[in-house]
């Protein structure tokens, strides 16, 4: 998933098991990494039924014999240029040691361009450093120390929030849990920028259970770091005549955003369904690298929008003010919890990155529970929230990209808000949907 605002922010208030193909337009005969819930790393043949990411985990049984895998290491065939060296675990099988880089094409899912925004073609290179890193690691001896994991200390004031012991709700089921808006809003922890710096390679073992959710998740390899947080944000002046151009172009169909048109123009979409909401109110956004989301909600008729960001932002227009995650904790607890409140928020493809420490936050299993309940905290009674996030058919954490959505993990994400409606789906070229919903706060 390309990086965007769903970045920058992830953390934005505050302060997830299949593995992807690898890059192929087929999915016969072709190789992935995955983790299995017993923790071991295996290359494992794709299956034709496993186009889509996330539709299916494969068993231990399913890993490929030493002889073919030998064999398919040594072929380079397809888009997938590899540095591949092999060596075997304790039950035999052989895996990668090194990373390799893999292109996305929007072939591979059966779309033009990104999403929907009617580009020809669309391609994205990431580097992937594999599990069989940590694996290499943990062999000789050589792991590195990772000195920011506080379990602890980002569990604090956390509550039932972050209790995972019960995964039975179901998809748009108002999963109801007590929050601790006081307790979450205390912890300075989870707005701490990170200790170390890049992100580790691999899920730290000690974080692997919270992470997967008591093995709920599965997990893979896709490996990126960005540091925004304590630093500025990509576009980090916003100006009056930017946002007007904005608004100008969403109102005649041609605004890129981050995403593209397409996709800008599903969200606006959605926006527009629930303008009544939207009309005169003063809003939140969680996570922004450009004003586009802003911009969009000026246009359906928001008075005023407030942006809520790791990286320094200033904003020269009198319509859109910005705060960081520490800001509003302070004012929070300078007024008790009676300010800020806001009428409504929204955030696009930036929750799903809370925690990973792509971005240079805190290692937090549960940093995107924690900043939507902190996003509840803040909106007024009854008030909409409009989110928009990865999901599949299956809970799935990309490392340290950023999760997938999936029947267990969505429901506890959005415990404490209704919703009231789904906009069209936008595919990414590794063949995640996300689509924009609307909700609203229930107490």
């Amino acid at each position: 998933m390309s990086p965007c605002n769903r970045a920058s922010v992830q953390l934005a208030l505050l302060g997830l098991l299949c593995g992807h193909a690898l890059a192929s337009g087929e999915t016969s005969g072709k190789t992935r990494t995955v983790v299995e819930a017993d923790g071991k790393v295996g290359m494992v043949r794709q299956q034709d039924d496993l186009n889509i990411p996330g539709t299916k985990a494969l068993s231990v049984a399913n890993r490929i014999p030493q002889e073919e895998l030998t064999n398919e290491a040594q072929d380079k065939s397809g888009d997938a240029d590899t540095t591949r060296e092999m060596e075997r675990d304790s039950g035999g099988n052989y895996m990668l040691r090194e990373g390799l880089t893999r292109t996305f094409t929007s072939a591979n899912v059966g779309s033009s361009g990104h999403a929907m925004s009617g580009a020809s073609s669309t391609s994205a290179s990431e580097h992937v450093a594999h599990e069989g890193n940590m694996l290499h690691r943990k062999m000789h001896g050589d792991a590195t120390p990772i000195s920011g994991i506080n379990r602890e200390g980002v569990l604090q004031g956390c509550g039932a929030i972050c209790d995972l012991s019960d995964l039975s709700a179901t998809i748009g089921e108002v999963r109801k849990q007590p929050v601790n808006c006081m307790g979450l809003f205390e912890n300075t922890v989870n707005d701490a920028p990170a200790a170390d710096w890049p992100p580790p390679e691999s899920i730290p073992e000690q974080l692997l259970m919270d992470y997967t959710m008591n093995g709920n998740a599965t997990h893979n390899s896709w490996y990126l770091q960005s540091r925004y947080s304590g630093a500025q944000a990509m576009t980090n002046r916003w100006t009056t005549e930017m946002l007007d151009t904005a608004m100008a172009e969403a109102g005649i169909g041609t605004l890129e955003g981050t995403y593209g048109v397409g996709e800008t123009m599903e969200v606006s979409s959605i926006l527009h369904q629930h303008r009544s909401a939207i009309a005169g109110k003063h809003l939140f956004v969680i996570g922004s690298e450009k004003p586009w989301l802003e911009a969009l909600l000026l246009s359906h008729g928001a008075q005023n929008v407030t942006t809520i960001e790791y990286g320094a932002i200033n904003s020269s227009d009198p319509r859109v003010s910005t705060m960081t995650p520490d800001e509003v904790r302070q004012m929070w607890l300078e007024s008790n919890g009676t300010q800020p409140r806001f009428d409504g928020g929204a955030t696009y493809s930036s929750i799903e990155h809370s925690g990973l420490g792509r971005y240079g936050d805190l290692l937090n299993p549960w940093g995107d529970l924690q900043a939507m309940a902190k996003a509840w905290c803040i909106t007024k009674p009854d008030g909409p929230m409009f989110v928009g996030v990865p999901k599949g058919k299956h809970d799935l954490v990309h490392w340290n990209a950023h999760r997938v959505y999936g029947p267990r993990r969505y429901p506890q994400l959005m415990a404490n808000w209704q919703l009231l409606g789904t906009g069209n789906q936008a595919v990414y070229p590794d063949g995640e949907p996300q689509a924009m919903e609307a909700f609203q706060r229930r107490d």
